[in-house]
């Protein structure tokens, strides 16, 4: 067993929650006890109304009754109609060696979802394993789905990975809809919160990956429908222009004079940026979030901005940061080392909360509003 003398690492089955929790024709149930689902609910940013429990108590502990979990089952399914139901294990239900298998082959036939299976849940891992065990569950679940050969213009744009479950993730999305639209004319298909049905991706016109966790998903619907796949969350000029030089390639579309207009903002941002800079001693900027975000910030601020930047492991944050180190990562880094100047960027603490929903990091827009959030951190006083 690990000592934490924080809040531990986020769990594999806390990514298949928040991942499951963005799919609008999608639901969950745990055979496990009330308090388990209670607290990953509260702890999803954003709604999670479609995770449910079988609500496990003594006598199915005892006399291992499945009962109750059929029953929540079939309810979801006549309540909710999704088109994928997931059945997944418990600690609880673990120990006494439910056979989960067997509940699936046994509802499936009367079930309208198809049903899947995630047990023996790991203990030991990522969030981004937890992730990837749910795109590689609904990418199989996409290849039981008919085609639909429609990809017009109306068909828009949906985006993998990125939704109200991530730290700012909304303004990022935002950012991402607005670009998609002004220089491509491209609707974003996915709800203000950033969620999306599965069915949607084979009528889509374009697929973004934001996180590498998704490609398997988008990766299924390229190869069902030849639904074209753009990769990674695009963080300044340079990162911005690769996505949009991937998104006219795929198309077959010049992107509209905003984004030239665009771009000029922001690099001019950059050059003021770089030039306020001057004057002050160089610091090093410990960039500490999860990986593919911290590989797409590194070649921003180290590609771009020419900042002096380390990426340690993203729980790497209880080794003490050097002397002058200004912080980017999770709020628990933020809050470990209060002497350091620090910017959360990922996975908040209860006294962080964000209330503006157009403030993105991400985008080409965001290029501004990170330069300016970093301006002050690279000035303070060591």
């Amino acid at each position: 067993m690990n000592v934490f003398e924080t809040l531990p690492p986020i769990s594999p089955r806390m990514g298949f929650l928040r991942t499951v929790s963005g799919w609008l024709d999608a639901a969950l149930v745990e055979f496990g006890p009330e308090g388990t689902m209670h607290y990953a609910q509260s702890a999803l940013q954003g709604g999670a109304e479609n995770l449910f429990t079988s609500g496990m108590e003594e006598r199915q502990v005892i006399f291992g009754d499945t009962r109750p979990l059929e029953d929540a089952l079939r309810a979801v399914d006549a309540a909710r109609a999704p088109g994928l139901l997931f059945l997944t294990s418990s600690p609880v239900s673990e120990i006494i060696g439910a056979d989960l298998e067997q509940v699936r082959r046994q509802l499936q036939p009367g079930l309208r979802a198809r049903l899947s299976v995630w047990d023996r849940v790991p203990v030991q891992g990522t969030e981004q394993d937890g992730q990837r065990s749910a795109y590689a569950a609904g990418a199989d679940y996409l290849r039981t789905l008919p085609p639909k050969a429609d990809r017009g213009a109306a068909g828009g744009v949906v985006v993998l990975g990125l939704d109200q479950t991530d730290w700012n993730g909304r303004s990022d999305l935002n950012e991402l809809r607005r670009m998609f639209a002004d220089y491509f004319g491209l609707a974003c298909r996915n709800d203000p919160q950033g969620r999306y049905r599965l069915e949607e991706l084979r009528s889509a016109r374009l697929l973004l990956a934001a996180s590498p966790a998704a490609l398997p998903l988008a990766e299924a619907a390229q190869a069902l429908w030849g639904v074209p796949v753009c990769r990674g969350l695009p963080y300044g000029v340079r990162g911005s222009a690769r996505l949009v030089e991937s998104v006219s390639r795929l198309l077959e579309q010049a992107p509209s004079p905003a984004w030239s207009a665009d771009r000029r903002e922001a690099e001019q941002a950059v050059r003021e940026f770089q030039f306020a800079l001057r004057p002050w001693p160089k610091r090093e900027l410990r960039l500490c979030v999860r990986p593919e975000r911290a590989a797409c910030l590194a070649s921003f601020l180290s590609g771009e901005l020419k900042l002096s930047v380390s990426t340690p492991p993203e729980h790497a944050f209880l080794t003490q940061p050097p002397a002058g180190a200004v912080l980017l990562g999770s709020g628990i880094l933020c809050r470990l080392y209060p002497q350091h100047p620090s910017l959360c960027l990922d996975t908040p603490v209860l006294h962080q909360q964000l209330f503006s929903t157009h403030l993105p990091f991400a985008g080409i827009r965001g290029t501004a509003n990170l330069l300016s959030a970093l301006y002050p951190l690279l000035t303070e006083d060591v």
